[in-house]
């Protein structure tokens, strides 16, 4: 989106303003405000506030008349990078391994930690209400990977 001048930017506020805090129902947006959820610590997932909601509508009846609204907003680029998720994980693996110290035996190998994660992972997942392959399906779209 190309701003020259102050009155460029001005017909532009629309744009910018969704730009800045979302629209009504999505959760895009440089700031927002929303309602913690005790069974979900990602924060990403959790469901916009009313006030905010009504904040996001403020330039409702116009933002769609601005041309080339893509143009004003720019999404995250999500890559795949299967070295770097494996470097992450093992990293986490051997940390959480030697947080366990009281938990496990000095000589415990890579096999018990991750083990004891997965059993970990599946409370997790069943307090949450979900299960592997819908989160799977849901990085498979977030990644444009289906």
């Amino acid at each position: 989106m190309d701003i020259e001048d102050v009155y460029q930017a001005l017909d532009k506020a629309p744009a910018i303003w969704a730009y800045c805090v979302g629209h009504p129902g999505q959760k895009k947006g440089w700031l927002c405000m929303v309602e913690p959820n005790a069974k979900d610590t990602n924060r990403r997932r959790w469901e916009t506030s009313e006030p905010w909601q009504t904040v996001q509508a403020a330039f409702l009846s116009n933002w769609r008349d601005t041309p080339n609204i893509e143009a004003a907003q720019r999404e995250r680029k999500r890559e795949v990078n299967l070295d770097r998720a494996e470097k992450a994980i093992v990293g986490y693996a051997t940390t959480y391994g030697a947080w366990l110290q009281d938990s496990l035996s000095p000589d415990a190998g890579v096999s018990i930690v991750l083990q004891r994660l997965y059993i970990r992972m599946l409370e997790i997942w069943e307090e949450r209400g979900v299960d592997f392959q819908t989160l799977r399906q849901q990085k498979e779209l977030i990644y444009h990977i289906v």
